[in-house]
């Protein structure tokens, strides 16, 4: 298992297995994607992309300094509950800290809460939905003090 940066065309499987039910790999792309900064991490088994994440630049209202968004991230089910999904945070807290970055933000599904709060993220949102993937929470972690 190694962890490894990734084009974002690489994600795409896991995101329509994942967060998408099964959409064609064409409807999974994000706009942010194509970012020139933007940037896809994954865990990588026997050559197989197992745990993903996207960053791209986007400050937050509210927030001070420069943020990145970090969206797409997804484990396959046969590896659930092994820490990669940390780990990943962890490698592109460190990536993210070499740049300058002040915070990282996401908009949470609420069956993610959890995660994120235990990897020291904090609210900044009330529920709410988003129509193709169901309720979520604005959340925040600062990399700088």
């Amino acid at each position: 298992m190694r962890i490894a940066f990734i084009a974002a065309d690489e994600t795409l499987p896991l995101r329509s297995l994942q967060l998408r039910d099964g959409w064609e790999l064409d409807r999974c792309r994000f706009d942010s994607d194509k970012m020139e900064e933007a940037f896809h991490l994954a865990h990588i088994s026997d050559e197989e992309v197992v745990c993903i994440l996207s960053l791209h630049p986007q400050n937050h209202e509210g927030l001070k300094g420069a943020g990145f968004q970090l969206r797409g991230m997804a484990t396959h089910p046969h590896y659930y509950k092994r820490g990669l999904g940390k780990s990943l945070i962890e490698f592109a807290i460190q990536e993210l800290k070499s740049k300058g970055v002040d915070y990282i933000w996401c908009n949470a599904r609420k069956n993610a809460y959890q995660f994120y709060e235990k990897m020291g993220f904090k609210y900044m949102s009330d529920e709410f939905e988003i129509p193709t993937a169901g309720p979520h929470r604005k959340m925040y972690l600062l990399l700088s003090l």
